[in-house]
Formats: C-alpha cells, sequence, structure tokens
C-alpha cells in the first residue's frame, strides 16, 4: 500500500456557497499527488506531532496508531508535490494516506468516511469539512448535495470543454478570504442576494453538468464567471483580473475562482485547448482530466 499515490482535489463548483447549503462537486487532480516514502535516520516532525494529536482524540480507534508510531520512528515521510497555501487539499492527501494505510475499522459509506476523515484533518485546520481527504482518499469526483448527502459520481465521457488551471504563483490563506467573504455576507446589503444567486448558478451548472446539457453547462460557467468578476473581483488572483475581462469579451474560454480565490489557481474551461497554450501561456496553464 505504501506506493500508492494520493492525489490533491479541486473543487470544480461550490465554492463558497457551499457554506450556505449548495451543492458542490469536487475532483481528484491527479497531475499532483503526494506518496508514502521512507529516510532513513529522519523523524518527521509534523508527522509526530498528527500522531500525538491522533492518540489525544477521544474514542479514537480507528488508526493503528502503534504501527503508525513505528513506521514514523523508522524514518517514514509523505513525499507531496502538491503545494501548501493553493486550496489543493495538501493535508487532505496526508489524511488520506493515514487512513488508507493505518486505518482500521475503516467505514464504506461516503458520510461516515468523511466524518472520520474530518477529525484527523482537523489537526491542521482547526476545522474540517472533511471533502478534500474523502475526493484523495476515494480518489472519485464527491457530489455534495443540497440536501447535504455525499455521494462519489461520474463526470459524463461525453463532455465535450476542457477545464484548466491558470497559476497566480502566489499562496493564500483560505481563512483570511473566508473571512471577508462572512464580512461582506454582513455588512454589504446587496451582497446576500448575490451568494444566493450564485447559489442557484452553482446548482444549474452541476445538475447539467451530470445530465450532459453542455449548452447550458457552458452558458451558466459564464454566468457565474461575470457574477464573480463584478463582485467578487478582490478574490480574483493577482494578475487574473484583466485575462478574466478579457475572457468575458471574447468567449474564447471562461474562468472562475477555484476554490477561495485570492492566490493559488483560477479555474477555466475552453472549447480549444490550443487557445490557452497560445494566450495564456505565462500563467502555466495545466489540464485537468475528468
Amino acid at each position: 500500500m505504501m506506493d500508492k499515490a494520493y492525489p490533491a482535489k479541486i473543487l470544480l463548483i461550490g465554492e463558497y456557497t457551499v457554506t450556505k447549503g449548495s451543492p458542490a462537486l469536487a475532483i481528484p487532480f491527479f497531475s499532483l499527488s503526494g506518496k508514502w516514502l521512507f529516510k532513513q535516520g529522519v523523524v518527521d516532525r509534523s508527522l509526530k506531532n498528527f500522531h500525538q494529536y491522533i492518540i489525544a482524540l477521544p474514542l479514537q480507534n480507528f488508526i493503528d496508531t502503534s504501527g503508525f508510531e513505528k513506521d514514523i520512528e523508522k524514518g517514514l515521510y509523505f513525499d507531496s508535490k502538491i503545494p501548501s497555501g493553493y486550496g489543493l487539499g495538501s493535508s487532505g492527501a496526508l489524511v488520506a494516506a493515514v487512513y488508507d494505510v493505518y486505518g482500521i475499522n475503516k467505514k464504506q459509506k461516503p458520510e461516515e468516511l468523511k466524518k472520520d476523515l474530518a477529525l484527523l484533518e482537523s489537526h491542521f485546520h482547526g476545522e474540517s469539512s472533511g471533502i478534500d481527504p474523502l475526493v484523495s482518499y476515494l480518489k472519485e469526483p464527491v457530489l455534495l448535495s443540497h440536501e447535504r448527502s455525499i455521494k462519489s459520481c461520474k463526470i459524463p465521457s461525453s463532455f465535450p470543454f476542457t477545464f484548466f488551471i491558470l497559476d497566480s504563483f502566489r499562496e493564500r490563506n483560505t481563512q483570511e478570504w473566508v473571512r471577508l467573504f462572512n464580512e461582506k455576507n454582513v455588512h454589504e446589503d446587496i451582497f446576500p442576494i448575490i451568494v444566493q444567486t450564485l447559489t442557484t448558478l452553482n446548482k444549474i451548472a452541476i445538475d447539467s453538468l451530470l445530465a450532459e446539457n453542455y449548452d447550458v453547462f457552458w452558458s451558466t460557467f459564464q454566468k457565474i464567471s461575470s457574477l464573480q468578476y463584478d463582485h467578487f473581483r478582490e478574490f480574483i488572483p493577482y494578475g487574473h483580473q484583466e485575462i478574466w475581462k478579457k475572457s468575458l469579451l471574447d468567449e474564447k474560454y471562461v474562468l472562475k475562482l477555484c476554490g477561495a480565490g485570492g492566490g493559488g489557481f483560477s479555474l477555466g474551461i475552453t472549447k480549444n485547448s490550443n487557445l490557452i497554450l497560445n494566450d495564456l501561456s505565462q500563467f502555466a496553464p495545466g489540464w485537468i482530466s475528468l
């Protein structure tokens, strides 16, 4: 099991509105991942601290803490290519790896799995939804419905567009941007209405994608992009605002926030990937396999 890779995750649809009960769709991003390795004579202090956290959990009976500790003493470390501060689930991949290798009495249902994984990831974030490690563990898209149920799903193979990411070359602190979102929601009269509109658009986007209604999906993605440019502009990563504006005019590609925004990546779709290579090469575009 030590040779497995645990992928990053990308939130395709649902940033921010998921906290208000909106559906969300997250997928594994296999281009970036982490895996277990050993380096003799070195003890990874971060894993040691994580182990101590797990031991202290009340009623903890789902991790083989003894086996985990022995491997840490042998030089176990998590070799990750997932950048931190990009909203790609770097800690989620680590949690998935711990649960996969050292988990006992593993849960089978996604809802129950998410609870165990969220408890583990809370070591890194104070509070976790469990979605990031769940996607990395299952290695499948995960759909969070408006009824708050969770299930793995498949993206239709007939999907005709290409998803891509653009790098801002800047890390971000997710909590800072979540705090700004909450402040705007409280202090700006129109913002709750904007959030409700975005919630509706996100649901339409997910439903149309899974139903293979791609014309509706493309037009809805454009509406999300326009709304975020008008009302979430400070969330758009540095250096991406001009190309975002350009995309709204020429419609060669469409951009939206990738997670919390503020840094990391922007997420896009296009009907012609060659255009992205030609026009946006300075942002190191990366393709997303569905």
